[in-house]
């Protein structure tokens, strides 16, 4: 439904999906979907959404990469990028964030943003 609504609207949208597989986000590669960017979601770093050939075709298409490492309520149940969350990188010096940067993760959302950008300007 949103695939048809996106390739049909004469207002070429700009699109961004959440996706866990790579199949969710193939659907809206396409010449007619204005997709700039996608939030991954993975539970484990080694994912197929998170491999470095994947991201790479990604950004040859100029498609940016968000990643989430906000550490939300029930810790476990809430894992959106394999604990490279905040928690990790505020308690862990920056590890966290540091792994999402190797990443070449282009957004990363966190409760944190002054701390990553001194991280980042550290890095």
């Amino acid at each position: 439904e949103a695939f048809k609504y996106f390739k049909n609207n004469e207002t070429k949208l700009m699109y961004m999906p959440i996706a866990r597989k790579k199949e969710d986000i193939f659907k809206f590669i396409h010449p007619e979907i204005n997709m700039v960017a996608v939030e991954i979601l993975f539970t484990d770093k080694g994912d197929e959404i998170i491999e470095d050939e994947f991201l790479k075709s990604l950004a040859e298409k100029n498609i940016k990469i968000w990643a989430n490492a906000i550490t939300l309520g029930g810790y476990e149940k809430h894992n959106l990028s394999a604990f490279q969350d905040d928690n990790d990188s505020l308690l862990n010096n920056g590890v966290g964030w540091s792994w999402l940067i190797d990443k070449k993760i282009d957004i990363i959302q966190t409760d944190w943003p002054y701390l990553l950008k001194m991280h980042i300007n550290k890095k």
